[in-house]
């Protein structure tokens, strides 16, 4: 391997039959940089990704993309990366981004089980008397953001190409092109799920609706510098949060629509990136980056939590029947439970760090806790279900039956905890799993005392 500066991006060595070679995000975000082939080796200068593409160009003519990971690395510092022959002829039939990451789920038509892997660019569906099948998005490095399903089909947003894909459960799907009525600004492409199988969207300015009859219908309300979330309310309206101006020269709102395009604003104390709706009211919070966490009633009455622990960065899972609402700190370190009334309290797991990624309530409203670093998933405060030797459960599902889905996009696994203790899972292509078999353990309270996390801060 010869490197010519002291340091650089990643190296490795080249196959002997590739004349160039290329990387770029697998999101599809930024433009591909150009390697250097010199002497058996390959070179770049910078780095530009966490999951990037490597493309190779054969000399035979046909490409190779293959993926690699460089978390942890910096910018400027020298990453080996071999590529053996298996891998590059493994690269030539690739579509899309090379990666296998199942993570988000939902529950599709007729018990189906949808897996968005937004780094492999394809669906994956699991559904009864049918063997499990791969879907490629129809735009490849198309940086899937949402999926949601409704009663016929499920849904798919292409944040790079600004579209949302429909899928039917034979496999079948229609793409539309969402255009930006208002023009001039994009956002984070994000969806929800209204009734009589309509969606709806936000991307940057406007908000709209579709249904598999129609084209995409828009409502812009102006003035409006930006849109940030969405969420379908309890009260038969759509509700945004948004800024009317950028800069901070306007206040940010929350906005509820009706279905004949009607608005009414509510003013906010703080930008509200993240909305869940509840029975009565919404939760709002920046997502990130600050304490700011509220109940907005549907008349737009905002009430604050207190928050007793600086710089949690709240981030929301689960919403109960009593407007309660489950969240965690920017670490995935604590439980935190919320009321509308403003109080808030925030305990420790039982097993730690957790490194939380996700919380859900079962049918009978207990909450359920995917902990990737203390390996388990936690029925809270009653037991705790042991995952297998190398797999770290990141997103979880109670479907319709009551069972328990769970993604591990590290271990290319998605598994079911059934309601009667077994458990399966589907292995991708990528995967080394060999066992899907759970552990479960009760937790024991002291007798004096129900069984409760130490609160956080207490030692």
């Amino acid at each position: 391997m010869r490197l010519t500066d002291a340091a650089r991006g990643l190296a490795g060595t080249a196959p002997p039959f590739a004349n160039a070679i290329a990387m770029w995000p697998a999101d599809g975000d930024e433009r591909p940089v150009a390697g250097t082939l010199d002497g058996g080796a390959y070179y770049f200068d910078e780095v530009n990704c966490s999951d990037c593409v490597l493309e190779f160009s054969l000399t035979s003519g046909k490409r190779s993309r293959i993926g690699v990971s460089l978390h942890g690395s910096e910018n400027f510092s020298l990453v080996r990366h071999d590529v053996t022959d298996g891998v590059l002829l493994d690269g030539v039939s690739v579509r899309g981004s090379p990666f296998n990451a199942p993570e988000t789920l939902v529950e599709g038509p007729s018990q189906s089980i949808w897996i968005l892997d937004r780094l492999g660019n394809r669906v994956d569906v699991i559904s009864p008397r049918q063997p499990p099948r791969e879907i490629d998005l129809p735009s490849p490095f198309a940086n899937a953001g949402d999926i949601i399903a409704t009663s016929r089909f499920v849904w798919v947003s292409e944040r790079r190409f600004d579209r949302i894909v429909r899928f039917a459960l034979d496999g079948s799907y229609k793409e539309y092109q969402v255009t930006l009525a208002a023009g001039g600004f994009h956002g984070n492409l994000e969806m929800a799920s209204g009734g009589n199988d309509r969606i709806w969207f936000i991307d940057g300015r406007e908000l709209g609706a579709l249904d598999e009859k129609a084209s995409p219908r828009y409502f812009v309300p102006s003035p409006v510098f930006g849109i940030n979330a969405l969420a379908i309310g309890g009260d038969g309206r759509i509700w945004v949060s948004g800024a009317a101006s950028s800069y901070g020269l306007g206040k940010p709102f929350l906005a509820a629509v009706t279905m004949d395009g009607q608005w009414q604003r509510f003013p906010l104390v703080d930008d509200a990136a993240v909305i869940k709706p509840a029975k009565h009211g919404l939760w709002v919070t920046t997502g990130n980056y600050d304490n700011y966490l509220s109940f907005v009633s549907w008349e737009g009455r905002e009430t604050l939590i207190k928050l007793s622990v600086k710089k949690i960065w709240p981030t929301l899972y689960a919403v109960g029947a009593a407007d309660d609402v489950w969240f965690s700190d920017r670490y995935g370190n604590v439980i935190g439970h919320a009321t509308p009334d403003g109080s808030a309290r925030l305990e420790y797991t039982d097993f730690g760090p957790p490194g939380i990624s996700d919380m859900r309530l079962d049918p009978n409203g207990n909450l359920w806790v995917a902990e990737r670093k203390a390996h388990v998933i936690d029925e809270y405060g009653r037991a705790v279900y042991l995952p297998p030797h190398g797999v770290f459960p990141k997103s979880l599902l109670f479907d319709s039956s009551g069972n328990l889905w769970y993604s591990d996009p590290d271990a290319d696994v998605v598994g079911v905890v059934a309601k009667s203790g077994r458990s399966n899972c589907y292995a991708f292509r990528l995967s080394r799993v060999k066992n899907c078999a759970f552990g479960h353990a009760e937790i024991i309270a002291p007798p004096a005392a129900p069984a409760r996390p130490h609160r956080a801060g207490e030692r």
